[in-house]
C-alpha cells in the first residue's frame, strides 16, 4: 500500500540494514512490565541520561530501565492530569510539564523542585519540546535550552526557561491571515480555535532553531525559532496526532487517524511515502536504528524500513490500546510503551549469542544443583517390571501414537494470531473446510483478536474473506460466526478513502451490503410475524379462559 519512490542506496548501506533487520528487531524480546494508577499519556526519553520519564494522570515518574524500571524520581503536585512531557539535561536535569488546565512548569530533577510556572495557555498542552542545544548543569538555568510548547487554544509558544518572569519569547503564527507575535491574548474566534488546535510537537535533535508541529485540521508546519513565520507548510489530510523530525533533519515523520507519510523537507514537502498498517488511531512515532517505528490503539507497533519503507517487524498487544511510545537515543536497545489500561511494557535487545549464554548457563546450574543422593533414591524406588507385565505389542496391540497438533492451533497457541488467519488463508479453508475456517473466526472473536489479525491485509486476502463471508451469511450454522467477521472488515475496509485505494474489493463490498440489508428486512419482517402470532395465542388463550370460567358458572 506504501506509495513511495526509489531510492538510490549503495550496497553496503543496504547490507547492513539487512543485517539490522534480520538481527536487531527480531530479538527485541519483552521486559518488565509495571501497573501504574492512571493511563499512560506521554512517555519521554532523556537524550543524555539512560532514564526516561513517565506521565500518568496526576504524576510524572522518571524511571531506570537498568533496574527493572525502578522509580529514581517522582512529581506529583499538579493541579490537573499531565498532558505533555520534556526531558533533558545533564547534572540536574530539567522535566517540562504540562498540564490540561493549560499550565507550564518546569522542575529540576535532581532538587524536585519547580523552577518556573508559566500560565499563557489557555487550553491543554499537548506538546514540549527542548531545542537543542547547551545543555544545563548544575542548579542554575543560565544554559538551559529554550523550550517550546503547543496547546488546544491553537498557540505555539517559544519560551526561555532562564527567565523568572515566565514570559513567552515569541508566538508562531500557525494562521495564514496575522502575521502578529502579540502573545497576550488567545484567538478571538472561538470556532477557529477550535478547529485548529495543536496536537503534536517535535524539535530537531541537531538544530538549535527547527520545530515541527502538528494540528487537528490536518496541517503540518515547520517552525523557525527566529521568526514567527512557518518555514513549510504541510498537509497530512487527516488530524495530526503526532510528528517527528528525521534524526538528518532530512524528512518529517507525520502520523494521523490511520495514516502516516514521510515528507521531504530538502524537497519542499514532497511526499516520499504514505502507508496505512493500522485499522485504529496512530498515537505516537519513534525512530531510531534507520527505522519508523509507529504505535496506535488497536494494540499493534509496526517496525517501517527507511529505505524501502516496508513493514520489517510487528509487535502485538491484543486487548489494549498503546497511546505513547519511546526509543532509547543512540544505540537504541530498549523500546517503551504506554497503554490505555495503565500498563508500562518495555522491550530490551537481546543478542542471540548472549541468549544461548544464559540458557547454557542455566542448563549447567540446574545439572551442578542435582543432589546425587536424591539421584540414587530415585533409582532405588523405580523397580523394574515384572515379566507378566509386560504386554508385546500385538497386530491388535500397537502402540497409539502421540497426537500431534495441526498449524494452526501451534500458531494460535502461541498467540500468533494473524499468523494463524493467514494460515487459514493461505491453505484454502475459506473454501475447501468452512467449517474448520468458521471455528478458527469464532476463536479470535472470542479472543478478541479478530480485528488485529485482520488488519494490513492485501487484496486478495480482504477478496477470500469477503467471498468467505457473502457464503456463509446464507447457511444457518455458520452465520453467527460471520457477522463478527463481516463488522470487523466493514469497520477496517470498508471507508470511502480505503475503498478508493482499493478497487478490486468495492463490488464485493457491495453485495455484502446487499445482502445485510436483506437480512435485515427479513429479520423484520420474522419479527412481525413472531409477533402476530404471539398476539393470536395470548387472544385464543384470553378467550379460552373466559370460556372456562363461564361454564364454571353455569
Amino acid at each position: 500500500m506504501a506509495e513511495f519512490k526509489g531510492l538510490s542506496v549503495s550496497f553496503a548501506v543496504k547490507q547492513k540494514q539487512d543485517v539490522q533487520k534480520q538481527l536487531f528487531w527480531p530479538n527485541l524480546k519483552n521486559g518488565p512490565f509495571n501497573k501504574l494508577e492512571d493511563p499512560v499519556c506521554c512517555v519521554k526519553y532523556c537524550q543524555s541520561v539512560p532514564n526516561f520519564a513517565v506521565a500518568s494522570g496526576f504524576q510524572v515518574e522518571i524511571r531506570d530501565p537498568s533496574a527493572n524500571n525502578a522509580v529514581v524520581k517522582n512529581f506529583h503536585r499538579f493541579k490537573s492530569p499531565v498532558r505533555s512531557i520534556a526531558y533533558r539535561g545533564l547534572g540536574s536535569g530539567l522535566i517540562a510539564v504540562g498540564e490540561t488546565n493549560g499550565h507550564l512548569s518546569v522542575h529540576s530533577v535532581a532538587m524536585r523542585t519547580e523552577l518556573r510556572h508559566m500560565t499563557a495557555h489557555t487550553a491543554a498542552v499537548t506538546g514540549l519540546a527542548f531545542l537543542a542545544g547547551v545543555v544545563g548543569g548544575g542548579s542554575t538555568l543560565s544554559a538551559a535550552p529554550k523550550l517550546a510548547s503547543c496547546a488546544e487554544d491553537g498557540r505555539c509558544l517559544l519560551w526561555d526557561v532562564s527567565d523568572p518572569q515566565g514570559q513567552p519569547l515569541m508566538e508562531f503564527d500557525l494562521s495564514s491571515a496575522s502575521s502578529s507575535t502579540s502573545v497576550s491574548a488567545p484567538p478571538a474566534d472561538a470556532t477557529a480555535a477550535a478547529m485548529d488546535k495543536a496536537t503534536a510537537l517535535d524539535a530537531s535533535q541537531t538544530d538549535c532553531n527547527l520545530l515541527a508541529c502538528g494540528m487537528i485540521n490536518g496541517r503540518a508546519y515547520l517552525l523557525d525559532s527566529r521568526q514567527p513565520r512557518p518555514a513549510l507548510v504541510l498537509s497530512h489530510e487527516h488530524p495530526v496526532t503526532c510528528v517527528r523530525l528525521a534524526p538528518g533533519d532530512n524528512a518529517l515523520y507525520v502520523a494521523g487517524d490511520c495514516w502516516v507519510r514521510a515528507l521531504s523537507l530538502h524537497q519542499g514537502g514532497r511526499q516520499i511515502a504514505a502507508y496505512r498498517r493500522h485499522h485504529k488511531h496512530v498515537t505516537d512515532l519513534a525512530v531510531g536504528r534507520g527505522a519508523l517505528l509507529s504505535c496506535g490503539l488497536d494494540g499493534l507497533v509496526k517496525v517501517t524500513d527507511l529505505l524501502t519503507y516496508e513493514e520489517v517487524q510487528k509487535y502485538e498487544y491484543p486487548n489494549c490500546g498503546l497511546l505513547s511510545m519511546a526509543l532509547s537515543p543512540g544505540e537504541a536497545d530498549c523500546l517503551v510503551l504506554g497503554t490505555n489500561d495503565r500498563w508500562l511494557l518495555t522491550r530490551r535487545y537481546e543478542s542471540p549469542a548472549a541468549a544461548a549464554e544464559a540458557a547454557e548457563a542455566a542448563k549447567s546450574m540446574s545439572a551442578a544443583m542435582k543432589d546425587p543422593y536424591l539421584k540414587a533414591v530415585k533409582a532405588y524406588q523405580v523397580m523394574p517390571a515384572r515379566p507378566e507385565d509386560v504386554v508385546a505389542p500385538g497386530p491388535g496391540r500397537s502402540r497409539r501414537p502421540r497426537q500431534q497438533l495441526d498449524q494452526l492451533d501451534r500458531l494460535l497457541k502461541k498467540f500468533r494470531h494473524s499468523d494463524a488467519l493467514s494460515h487459514v488463508i493461505s491453505k484454502g479453508q475459506l473454501k475447501r473446510k468452512p467449517q474448520q475456517a468458521a471455528a478458527a473466526m469464532r476463536e479470535l472473536a472470542r479472543r478478541g483478536a479478530l480485528a488485529t489479525a485482520l488488519a494490513g491485509r492485501p487484496d486478495v486476502h480482504v477478496a477470500a474473506l469477503l467471498k468467505f463471508v457473502l457464503h456463509s451469511l446464507g447457511n444457518q450454522d455458520m452465520a453467527e460466526d460471520a457477522l463478527p467477521l463481516a463488522s470487523d472488515l466493514i469497520e477496517i475496509y470498508a471507508a470511502p478513502r480505503e475503498l478508493r485505494a482499493r478497487p478490486g474489493i468495492r463490488p464485493l463490498f457491495e453485495r455484502l451490503r446487499a445482502l445485510l440489508a436483506r437480512e435485515i428486512e427479513l429479520g423484520k419482517q420474522s419479527a412481525m410475524c413472531l409477533g402476530r402470532v404471539g398476539l393470536l395465542l395470548d387472544t385464543s388463550a384470553a378467550a379460552g379462559g373466559l370460556a372456562g370460567s363461564g361454564g364454571a358458572a353455569l
